[in-house]
């Protein structure tokens, strides 16, 4: 979660207030070291992704299961669930994450019968509303070595907490989903082959995928839309995305961060068209 380095602002400790159209959401705000998380700031491309899905793509969510990856602060994917999806899985992996998600969907979804008298058991808190909106584990790297037979990898996200009944559950092994979006979840080189082998295990053959990049590192971007069509992903578009007026005053108000060196924000529309994993001819 090092790129909170390159955010100049920093989080700010008050409730910030998100609308779509009718749709509305808090962020409860995060305390200490957490607030300066990657997953504590509130990134453009997750309101990009929801205004995409509300305004070009409405008809994909509604009764449908949907995956976000790399939730963060979760904007995206509660939106979705506001627009009619019909279960939605939101996915992280550090524990200021997992519990920054959990705060969210707590805020803005549960009802009094979810969250009980005077506690949250923490069974119960990782899924509210009948369990249509819900919090799952997601490290990529275990899809990729499952595909290649080899040992789940070491990761400092693995630690007592996670594993533990405290924890949330790990998403589970081999679900499916029709329909995949993701907001702000491409970095480093070393991502690339992780992200392409996600879509290749995660969306259904025929599905919806989703993803609105910013490019920090053009090369890194490309190797990405490269790596797609040897993992059986089809590219159906790659476009370049404006970031909407509401959302700049969000942005220049200090809501939401960006770092200095996004030089565009593209929005990769996919789907998949074979089995999991790498293609052969």
């Amino acid at each position: 979660e090092g790129q909170a380095n390159d955010v100049l602002n920093s989080q700010p400790l008050y409730l910030v207030e998100l609308e779509l159209n009718e749709h509305r959401l808090v962020v409860v705000p995060r305390e200490g070291d957490d607030a300066n998380a990657v997953s504590g700031y509130i990134w453009p491309s997750s309101m990009v992704l929801a205004r995409l899905l509300s305004d070009r793509w409405p008809d994909v969510l509604r009764g449908q299961d949907v995956l976000e990856l790399g939730s963060g602060q979760g904007v995206s994917g509660m939106f979705a669930s506001k627009l009619g999806a019909k279960t939605v899985t939101l996915t992280d992996i550090g524990r200021a994450s997992l519990l920054g998600l959990r705060a969210n969907i707590l805020a803005n979804f549960a009802a009094e019968t979810d969250l009980g008298s005077n506690s949250v058991t923490a069974e119960v808190s990782w899924e509210v509303a009948s369990g249509s909106l819900r919090v799952r584990r997601y490290l990529w790297e275990d899809d990729h070595a499952a595909l290649l037979g080899e040992i789940s990898p070491r990761h400092w996200s693995k630690d007592t907490w996670a594993c533990s009944a405290a924890g949330p559950p790990k998403l589970e092994d081999g679900s499916l989903f029709p329909v995949v979006i993701a907001a702000d979840v491409l970095y480093f080189a070393n991502q690339v082959q992780a992200l392409s082998t996600v879509l290749s295990c995660r969306l259904a053959v025929g599905g919806f995928g989703l993803l609105v990049l910013p490019v920090r590192r053009p090369a890194v971007f490309s190797a990405f839309v490269d790596s797609l069509e040897s993992n059986g992903v089809v590219l159906l578009a790659n476009e370049v995305v404006m970031l909407d007026s509401k959302d700049k005053l969000l942005l220049d108000s200090g809501a939401m961060h960006e770092t200095p060196n996004v030089s565009e924000v593209r929005v990769l529309r996919v789907t998949r068209r074979g089995p999991p994993g790498p293609m052969h001819s």
